[in-house]
This record gives C-alpha cells, sequence and structure tokens, in this order.
C-alpha cells in the first residue's frame, strides 16, 4: 500500500512537471520607447489573481518566466516611477510553446497637477505624496548654470546670499544625490553642473525612515539613459561682482557596461567674496555711556576643489553591489580689517580712542568619505534589503594672526599694540552602519523596518600665543583642548497602503545618542544620554484627477552641531567674541501641515512648534564693555504659516512660477542673564520667476524676492529684496551651452538688524557682495549615460554636522 502511495504520488508530480512547459518572454519600455530597468514582473491567475511565478527584467527590460504550467493568466508589471501595468488574457498551451506577451509601455507614476507645457517637454513640477519633482530638462531651468540656481526655482525653497538652504525658511533640507546623502557645501552645489541634473525631489516632511535630525530631504537625481557607452560633460566659467572676480573649471564622466556603472566629477572654483558691514552698540551705567561704532571690511577667497567617483556592480538583475568615494580639499584666506570708534561720555567730558584690528585667518580643509552598499531584490514580491557601511573623515587646520593697534583720532598711539597668533587643528571621524528591509503585503500596503548604529569621535585643539617682551608665549587663558566621543543606535517601522480613497504612510522611529566631552584644559567631563520618540504620519486624499487633500504630522530633533558643542573662545576683536556650549540639549521639533493642490495651486497651513531651541545670543558685561556672542537653549518657539505656490505656462513660450507665505512667529524663554524674552510678529516673504523660451535656441530668465520685516528672538530684521537677470543661447549644434547671469541688478540685498533687550543696545548694517556676473560654457560630449540606482547611505547625517 505504501508502494502505491509513494508511486502514485510520483506520477503526480512527474504528470504536473510535465504540463510545465509553457515560456513567456516580453520587453519593458517607457513612454519614450526607452527600456526599464529590473521591474518587477508576476504572473497571476486570472480567476483569483493568486500567485503563479515572477520574475525581474533585465538592463534592457526583458524578462523570460519559463517553466509555466497550462492556463489562462494575467500578467502584472510594476517599477518604480511608473504606474502598474496589467495584461490579460494571456493563455499557456499544454505543448512546449513560446509567447510573446510583445512591447510593454508603462506610464509615468507622477500626479501631474501642473501646466499647459511645450510639446515634447516634461512638466516643470510633478508632485506625489509628500514629494514635488522638479523637472531640471524643462525650459524653465535653462538658465540656471549649476545645482545651487536650479535649487533657486523650487517653490518654497530658499537660498540665502551664502548659499545655505531652508525649507519655506524654516529648517535646512539634507542633501542626496541619486540617493547618496551628501552634506554639500554651497561651493559643491555650484561646481555641479545644471547640465548634469535630470530631476530634484524635495520631501519637505520626511518619515521615520529617515534620521531623527532629517526634516526635509533634497534629492538630485543626475541625468541619466538606458544604453550602454559613456557621455560626459566639461565646464568653464568667469564671475565678477562689484570688486572682484574668479572663476571655475570642472567636468563629469559616466561609462556603462552590462554589469558595470562607474561615475565621476571633478570641479574647482576660486572665489572672492567680501562683506562690509557697519554697527553700532551702546553700553550704560549709572554714571558713563560707552559707544562702539565699527567699520568692517571682510574678504574671503576660497578654492575648492572637489571629487566624486562611483562604481555599480550588477552580477544579477536583483542584486546590485556599489561604492562610493568622496572628498575636497579647500584653501580658505579670510582677511578682515575692523576699526572700532570708542567713544566714554562722562558728564559733560568725552574720551575717543581708535581700536584698528587685523585678522588673518588661512584654512587648509580634507575631507573624504567612503560608502560600500548593497541592494538586493529578495522575491517575485519585490521584498528588499540593503546595507550600508560608511566612513568620513575630516581634517581641518587653521592659523590665526591678530593684530590690535590703539591710538586716538589724531593719531597718538595710546599702548603697545596687542598681538597673537592662534592654532586650531581639529579632526572627525564618523563610522556608521544601516540596514533597510522593505516587505510588501500585497492589496495591503508594505512594510518597511531598519537600524542603524554611528559612532563619531572629534579632536579639537585651540593654541593661542601673545606677544610679550621676550618674543610670543603660550596664552592658557586662551587654549583649550576638547575631545568628543557620541554613539547614536537608531531603529525604525513603518507602514504605507491605501484605504479607500486615502494613501497613508504610518511610522515611528527611535534614537537613543549618548555622548561624553571631555575639556582635557579645563578637566571638565560632560556625559549625555538622551532617548527620543519620534513618529510620523502622512494622510493623502485625491477628491479627483486634478483635486489633492493632504494632511502630515512628523515629530523631529535636532543635535547640535560638533563645532557649537566646543567651549573654545574665537576672538573678533578685544570686544567681541564667539564660544560653543558643551551643555547644549537637541531641539525638539514638532510640526503638522495641511495641504491642497488643486492643478497648478498648492495652498498649506503649517504649524510648528520648537522645544529646547538652541541660538546664538550676546551676553554683554557692562564692567569690561565685552560682548560674547554665546550658544544656549532657549524654551518655545512657535511657527503658524500660511503659503501658496503657483507654477503656470501663461503661452508655450511664457512660463511663471511664484510663491507666497505670510508667518506668525512667537518666542516664549527664559534670557541667559534673566529676564523674559516674549517676541511675536508677523511677517511675508514673495519671490516670482518668469522664463521665456525665445527663437534660435535663446531663453530669457527674469527673478524676484522680497522679504518684509519681522523679529528674530530679540533682533528687529529690516525688509530686503532683490532683482535678477539670466540669458542661455544653445550653441555648436546643441553640445555646447553658454550662460550669462546678472543677480541683484538694483544692489538692493542688505542684511540690517537692530535689538534693545536689558542692557543691550546694538545695530549693525551688513553688505554682501550680492551682486555678481555670472558666465558659464558648458560642451557635452559622449553618446549616452547610465542609470544609477538611488541610495543613501547612514553617516551623511552626521556628516552635516561636521560642515
Amino acid at each position: 500500500m505504501k508502494t502505491r502511495s509513494v508511486a502514485a504520488l510520483f506520477w503526480l508530480i512527474a504528470l504536473r512537471c510535465m504540463g510545465q512547459t509553457g515560456r513567456l518572454t516580453g520587453v519593458i519600455l517607457n513612454e519614450r520607447q526607452q527600456p526599464v530597468e529590473y521591474a518587477t514582473v508576476a504572473l497571476l491567475q486570472l480567476v483569483d489573481s493568486s500567485f503563479v511565478k515572477g520574475g525581474i527584467a533585465d538592463s534592457t527590460g526583458r524578462f523570460v518566466l519559463p517553466n509555466l504550467p497550462a492556463g489562462t493568466y494575467r500578467l502584472r508589471v510594476t517599477a518604480l516611477g511608473f504606474q502598474p501595468f496589467l495584461k490579460q488574457p494571456i493563455g499557456i498551451g499544454t505543448t512546449e510553446v513560446l509567447v510573446d506577451a510583445g512591447r510593454i509601455q508603462l506610464s509615468a507614476d507622477s500626479q501631474n497637477l501642473n501646466e499647459v507645457t511645450v510639446k515634447g517637454e516634461r512638466p516643470v513640477i510633478e508632485r506625489s505624496m509628500g514629494k514635488l519633482t522638479l523637472n531640471v530638462t524643462n525650459s524653465f531651468f535653462k538658465t540656471a548654470t549649476n545645482a545651487l540656481d536650479v535649487l533657486r526655482r523650487a517653490p518654497g525653497l530658499l537660498v540665502s546670499q551664502d548659499g545655505s538652504l531652508s525649507v519655506k525658511g524654516q529648517y535646512a533640507p539634507v542633501v542626496y544625490i541619486e540617493g547618496k546623502q551628501l552634506p554639500l557645501t554651497a561651493e559643491e552645489l555650484r561646481g555641479l553642473a545644471a547640465s548634469d541634473i535630470d530631476q530634484i525631489e524635495v520631501i519637505n516632511n520626511a518619515s521615520a525612515q529617515f534620521d531623527g535630525e532629517t526634516r526635509a530631504v533634497i534629492n538630485i537625481k543626475l541625468k541619466r539613459d538606458k544604453t550602454l557607452g559613456w557621455k560626459g560633460s566639461l565646464y568653464s566659467g568667469f564671475l565678477q561682482n562689484q570688486r572682484y572676480s574668479g572663476g571655475e573649471l570642472g567636468g563629469s564622466a559616466t561609462y556603462k557596461t552590462r554589469q558595470w556603472s562607474y561615475y565621476g566629477r571633478l570641479g574647482y572654483t576660486v572665489t572672492n567674496d567680501y562683506l562690509s558691514g557697519l554697527g553700532h552698540r551702546v553700553v550704560r551705567s549709572d554714571t558713563t555711556r560707552t559707544e562702539f561704532t565699527t567699520d568692517s571690511w571682510f574678504k574671503r577667497t576660497a578654492m575648492p576643489l572637489t571629487y566624486q567617483f562611483s562604481a555599480d556592480f550588477t552580477p544579477k538583475p536583483a542584486h546590485q553591489f556599489g561604492l562610493l568615494v568622496k572628498g575636497n580639499r579647500t584653501t580658505n584666506i579670510d582677511r578682515m580689517t575692523n576699526l572700532n570708534q570708542q567713544q566714554d561720555y562722562t558728564g559733560n567730558a568725552i574720551n575717543t580712542q581708535l581700536l584698528q584690528t587685523l585678522n588673518v585667518t588661512q584654512g587648509h580643509n580634507q575631507s573624504v568619505a567612503l560608502d560600500l552598499n548593497y541592494k538586493g531584490t529578495l522575491n517575485a514580491r519585490g521584498d528588499q534589503l540593503s546595507a550600508f557601511l560608511d566612513y568620513a573623515a575630516y581634517n581641518t587646520q587653521k592659523s590665526q594672526d591678530f593684530r590690535n593697534d590703539y591710538r586716538t583720532p589724531e593719531g597718538t598711539v595710546l599702548r603697545s599694540p596687542m598681538v597673537m597668533t592662534g592654532q586650531f587643528p581639529s579632526t572627525i571621524h564618523i563610522r556608521s552602519f544601516r540596514t533597510d528591509y522593505s516587505h510588501s503585503l500585497g492589496k495591503a500596503g508594505k512594510l518597511e523596518a531598519g537600524t542603524k548604529l554611528t559612532w563619531t569621535t572629534t579632536d579639537s585643539d585651540l593654541r593661542y600665543d601673545t606677544l610679550a617682551a621676550t618674543g610670543f608665549v603660550f596664552d592658557p587663558s586662551r587654549s583649550n583642548r576638547f575631545l568628543y566621543d557620541e554613539t547614536i543606535l537608531a531603529a525604525y517601522g513603518q507602514w504605507s497602503g491605501t484605504i479607500g480613497k486615502f494613501d497613508i504612510n504610518a511610522g515611528l522611529r527611535v534614537e537613543d545618542t549618548r555622548s561624553t566631552g571631555n575639556s582635557l584644559t579645563l578637566d571638565k567631563v560632560i556625559n549625555r544620554r538622551y532617548f527620543r520618540w519620534l513618529p510620523s504620519l502622512n494622510v493623502q486624499w485625491k477628491l479627483g484627477e486634478t483635486d489633492v487633500l493632504s494632511a502630515g504630522f512628523t515629530r523631529k530633533m535636532r543635535r547640535p552641531a560638533f563645532w557649537e558643542l566646543n567651549p573654545f573662545t574665537l576672538y573678533v576683536d578685544p570686544y567681541m567674541y564667539t564660544e560653543g556650549n558643551p551643555f547644549l540639549l537637541p531641539v525638539t521639533n514638532n510640526t503638522a501641515d495641511l495641504t491642497y493642490t488643486h492643478r497648478a495651486v498648492t495652498v498649506s497651513l503649517n504649524y510648528r512648534l520648537d522645544k529646547d531651541v538652541f541660538v546664538q545670543l550676546p551676553i554683554q558685561d557692562d564692567r569690561t564693555k565685552i560682548v560674547r556672542y554665546t550658544r544656549v537653549n532657549l524654551n518655545t518657539q512657535q511657527r503658524a504659516w500660511f503659503d501658496v505656490a503657483v507654477t503656470h505656462a501663461l503661452t508655450p513660450w511664457w512660463k511663471t512660477q511664484h510663491y507666497a507665505q505670510v508667518q506668525y512667529a512667537q518666542t516664549n524663554s527664559a534670557y541667559p542673564t534673566g529676564g523674559l524674552i516674549d517676541s511675536q510678529a508677523w511677517s511675508c516673504y514673495l519671490d516670482g520667476r518668469h522664463t521665456f523660451t525665445m527663437g534660435k535656441g535663446y531663453t530669457i530668465d527674469l527673478s524676484y524676492y522680497y522679504s518684509s520685516p519681522t523679529v528674530d528672538y530679540i533682533y528687529t530684521v529690516a525688509s530686503s529684496g532683490s532683482l535678477s537677470l539670466g540669458l542661455q543661447k544653445r550653441v555648436l549644434g546643441g553640445a555646447g551651452n553658454l550662460q550669462l547671469n546678472a543677480s541683484d541688478l538694483l544692489n538692493s540685498y542688505r542684511e540690517l538688524f537692530y535689538g534693545q533687550f536689558q542692557n543691550l543696545d546694538v545695530w549693525t548694517l551688513q553688505k554682501r557682495n550680492s551682486r555678481q556676473l555670472t558666465i558659464r560654457f558648458t560642451y557635452a560630449f559622449g553618446r549616452s549615460t547610465f542609470t544609477r540606482t538611488n541610495r543613501s547611505s547612514g553617516s551623511a547625517d552626521e556628516e552635516n554636522r561636521a560642515r
């Protein structure tokens, strides 16, 4: 009986195997008839959609499903960035047969709520759940010379005169390139040519998957092609402001074989920036009054050399290994001259003396970061596993020469000059390991989870030597050595899916931080440990084809930068210096938003509550007349704002984009020296851009912005604004691109602020080199580029703090 049962089972299996004779093939293309790499293919039963067999398309978009049982099926194809595709019915015969599904064309998965576009162009902006995508190949961006110029055109993304970024003026985003998070400086963003960029994704409220300090994400996606081969570009530029000139030179190249993908970039820039300032400060006592009036000039010469190289190896379509190396070598020369007039009023007597300060700082910075990563698709469901191992090292060598001369207005020397020299070497080492796992639940959505471990060590040594009669001698009162060690352990889990008409993403991240700060000179050790729960929730409701309503809540944190924790004292002049604070606590941010989008118009209502926000505030000693700028934690700050963004094509050759924001801000906190900060103010911000696509390859761009007066803690900040113009021309049959940009045509940009609080009475006016002419020529060569997989490393959040 047992033998018969085994024999019967054998024949059943054999018959079933004999029935598995069919093979299904096909090729998957996008709307441009280009192959879609590594799409997921699933064969389902026609009756109940139960899973039969699955596979992954190769780099040419082709797939093969072998050994299929006879039957009638439906074919489902999914790929990142495309709408799911369903083909039915598909019949497999009972004899050996090859069934060709043919050319399967996928449609881009984007909720295009934008304007009429020029025929053949992708829209300027595409919106999906929690994400805004800029299509940089659109003619709207033709006058942009580099990544920083492109980011200036993103609605709600503000770029200051020094190149720092903020989302809606609220918080700094974290920058990725191809999913690889990189702490790019303004110089590095200027070194990335706009002609190399295909898309830029902006995520305003980062989910629990991202680091606790990552409130917003910018992902720069470089141009890509599906064919094998190589492509590159070279650029050269000239910069001229009202006083100094500069230049830039660089290039990039890509190469792809069937299993290997390579990318390299190199850029060198010379800039000469300046800042002129006027200041006034009053120190009062019961019987005297002292007024300081300053006239300062600051010039910075920066020469950054930046580089990046990456290689991706794909032994099988479902598995990829990657290597990325990036770094920079920068030389900075800062020269500041400051004339400080001090007037002491005692009764009817006035005593005036002049203090001339010369401060020259030279810096040599080197950094290198290494990323090893793996990403694999584990099964036909699309479950994915990724791992990242990162190391970054920063080495900074700074020297300072400091001289103060004291004299009367008539030129009489009052005392011997004060001369100091300083040396500030510092090193930062960051190690990180991160894993992410994604599990498909089918119609029930998707589960994601991951962990991250980061270990950071810093070593900073500040040494001042003061000139004495016998020469330079060590000054222990101004010197210090500070060691810092930090370990962060994080884990997250999140679910995303659809319930009825609602798309939902809900997650929770937890982070445990342990740190030790050791001031060897002061013989002081500070140990800290804190734990944070960081939930996030985003819900989107599609009301119709052109209307979407979404709401979200995120809790994030921000740790102090490493240099902000350093207790070093850095001197500006004998009456002013800055210092760090090793006792700073991280900020906890709670943000909620409600957003409605109708076609090309997006309106948003936002609220943000910050606890333990750390800022730099002045503390004045009336006896010594010295003001020190130190970093402290404030109690709470609340902000609420309403904004509108519109991107619209008035004609096929005239495109416009406008962004407006109205904000209310309130700060309540005790001041470090006593008293209460209770500031509240309304403010508004407006920017706009008009792009004209003219005949014969010309593009003209006109942009403006205005920021109203506002209140920032104890300061009142005056209004500012600027008007800029750009011109672009395609040459050499389209292989060359010539760009001319003139910023701040009216020279209207300024930084004017003043504050009167307790014993403080200060006023400052600053003018930067905002008026500048830039000329750049870009030449493209080669046949094609390649597609690189988006990836993010684990150490980049700490790299941002190491800037």
